[in-house]
């Protein structure tokens, strides 16, 4: 069994030890207060209730009585009232006296009890039916009341020591139980005390076994091993047992460990020299390696870039030979659609010359329709000048024709300078019509001559877009050839990228490598130092 759990045992021991006394005090309080709480419950509040129904009948019953006695004037019905009410509250507790838990012994006072209350109870009513009949006076009644009631009394007295019978009983098992309780604690106490004495006393021995020698002698030892003495003990016999043994071990195990290490020591200071020195001649070679690298890498940028720069003017001058040849179709397109346009204008201003040529054959219609109006309102001018002539000739009869005849003649006139007005209308649209005419012949002719340049300039815009095409090919073989070159030089570059990374890391790696040497070597020599503070047999 380990110390711990040792310690551990002897706390459980203690701790049962302290959970009996724990419990049996709990117990016994608790069996203290039950006696209490009976007595309580079936003693003290059962004795209350006796000791009011006999203060109500030795008490009440008579002060009653003896007033009424004392003072004549009082009413004998309220004094027999103040009696029953008595009687009644007597009543009630006796039956809730009753309903309590009672021993046999105490069952048979009750009964005697109840038979000696029935008796009282119907004395009394005898005696208040004499005493209102004139058969016994006052005086009589209340030595009789005296005699019932001091044997009731003696009953219920009976019941009351029994009551403190009964509590002298439990008080007596409480002490009982109390001092049960306490040899029951007296015996947990010595028992505990003794067990925890023979526990202690085995814990310690066997600790004692289990280091193997006193303790103030492995503190000296151990002592000196901190201080890097670990020279093999002297005298051992042979007997040491645990800890002691195991401490004796230890130091011929790190004696000769010791020993070893430094002997390993001197090893590594002498192969981390040796090391340091390699490492420097490698470290040189992996510089001058990487600035020859260096400038290999410098000349491709160079040369990449170069590349680049021909390989974008390459692309850029594609791009505008393609450009240029998008503009000579477009150009060309739209010069064709001109050329059609024109030629649609041509066309419109032709229909538009016809169409002006009937108008101007329709104004003349025009110009007839409007003499021959004209000659119309003439005629009925003529017509309304006779009418008029005919209604003066009339006199009164030929009042209302001669009004209607100037009324005619008043639209003949207006008629007429309609007539005048839309000729001159016609003769101004003439005009404007023949000018229209001879505009439209002269736009007709300059979009001939528009039409016959677009033509010379759409021949020339197709040899532009061959001579454009031309140069977009050679311009995407120079490209094409460029772009592999660039291919062909970034995937060097990447190489010697790559190899000027791998001679970075080479060189990184050799710094560490001889850093780690140099590091080996102080601690090497460090390693030394701290071995020599050892003292070994």
């Amino acid at each position: 069994m380990r110390v711990s759990q040792k310690i551990i045992s002897i706390s459980l021991v203690a701790v049962v030890l302290l959970i009996g006394a724990s419990v049996s005090s709990f117990l016994l309080s608790q069996r203290l207060i039950g006696n209490i709480q009976m007595i309580q419950n079936e003693r003290a509040i059962p004795l209350a209730q006796l000791k009011g129904i006999s203060d109500a009948y030795a008490v009440n019953v008579i002060d009653a009585l003896n007033k009424a006695h004392l003072s004549r004037e009082q009413n004998l019905d309220e004094v027999f009232e103040q009696i029953d009410k008595t009687i009644s509250r007597a009543n009630l507790d006796w039956v809730a006296y009753q309903q309590n838990n009672l021993t046999s012994r105490e069952q048979r006072l009750a009964e005697d009890t109840q038979q000696q209350l029935f008796v009282v109870v119907s004395q009394l009513q005898n005696n208040q039916s004499e005493l209102l009949s004139g058969v016994i006076t006052l005086e009589e009644l209340i030595v009789r009341t005296y005699q019932t009631v001091d044997e009731l009394s003696l009953r219920i007295d009976d019941l009351i020591n029994l009551q403190l019978d009964v509590v002298d009983e439990v008080y007596s098992q409480s002490l009982e139980t109390e001092a049960h309780y306490n040899i029951l604690r007296v015996v947990y106490v010595l028992i505990g005390s003794s067990a925890f004495a023979f526990l202690s006393y085995k814990i310690v021995s066997s600790i004692v076994t289990m280091l193997g020698a006193e303790p103030i002698v492995i503190s000296e030892h151990l002592q000196k091993m901190a201080k890097g003495e670990f020279r093999k003990f002297e005298a051992t016999t042979g007997k040491e047992t645990g800890v002691y043994l195991s401490l004796i071990q230890l130091a011929e195990r790190q004696n000769d460990l010791l020993t070893d290490t430094h002997t390993v020591a001197n090893s590594v200071a002498a192969a981390s020299e040796e090391l340091s020195c390699v490492m420097k001649e490698t470290t040189q070679n992996a510089q001058q390696e990487k600035v020859q690298i260096e400038s290999v890498n410098t000349a491709l940028v160079q040369l990449t870039a170069t590349v680049e720069e021909m390989t974008d003017n390459s692309v850029n001058a594609e791009s505008a030979a393609e450009s240029a040849t998008s503009s000579v179709i477009d150009g060309s397109q739209k010069l064709t659609a001109s050329i059609e346009l024109t030629r649609g204008i041509d066309s419109s201003i032709q229909a538009t010359s016809e169409v002006l040529s009937k108008l101007q054959q329709e104004t003349q219609n025009i110009e007839e329709v409007v003499d021959v109006i004209h000659q119309i309102s003439d005629q009925t001018n003529l017509l309304a000048l006779n009418a008029a002539i005919e209604a003066a000739r009339a006199g009164s009869h030929g009042r209302g024709f001669a009004v209607v005849a100037d009324e005619v003649r008043n639209l003949a006139a207006q008629t007429q300078q309609s007539t005048l007005r839309i000729q001159e209308m016609i003769s101004s649209f003439q005009n404007q019509a023949e000018l229209a005419n001879d505009n439209m012949l002269e736009n007709k002719r300059m979009i001939e001559r528009s039409v016959n340049l677009s033509g010379s300039v759409e021949s020339a815009f197709k040899e532009i877009q061959v001579s454009v095409e031309s140069l977009s090919a050679l311009n995407r073989q120079v490209a094409a050839a460029a772009q592999e070159q660039l291919i062909v030089t970034n995937d060097v570059s990447s190489s010697t990228n790559t190899i000027l990374d791998l001679a970075n890391l080479n060189a990184s790696a050799v710094n560490q490598t001889t850093q780690a040497a140099n590091e080996l070597a102080e601690l090497a020599t460090k390693q030394k130092e701290d071995l020599s503070l050892f003292k070994l047999s």
